[in-house]
């Protein structure tokens, strides 16, 4: 299972993954779990970006009425972006320390 792609919250596969790496007694198939973690975080970081940057594209000239709704829709995507930039960091972090 720790060995298994990420799927679904990536937040929570990781950190599960992360509270059980200690169980694994070789370095090289810790890094090669931290690897895949940091993967995941990335294709879906890289996801979220993109998303972003359509949406920045769409939301020009939204009407006023709706303005307070778009503005709020973005920064739930803006917190994403961010909570996933700071998980990456600080899973790559780990992961360098494992070298």
């Amino acid at each position: 299972w720790i060995r298994s792609p990420l799927e679904g919250d990536i937040e929570v596969a990781g950190l599960t993954r992360l509270f059980h790496l200690g169980l694994i007694q070789d370095p090289a198939d810790r890094r090669e779990i931290l690897a895949g973690i940091i993967g995941a975080i990335e294709a879906q970081l890289a996801d979220l970006e993109g998303l972003g940057e359509s949406i920045a594209t769409q939301t020009q000239g939204v009407p006023p009425e709706v303005r307070d709704i778009v503005r709020f829709q973005v920064a739930t995507l803006d917190y994403g972006v961010a909570a996933h930039r700071a998980g990456l960091a600080w899973f790559k972090a780990l992961a360098d320390a494992e070298d």
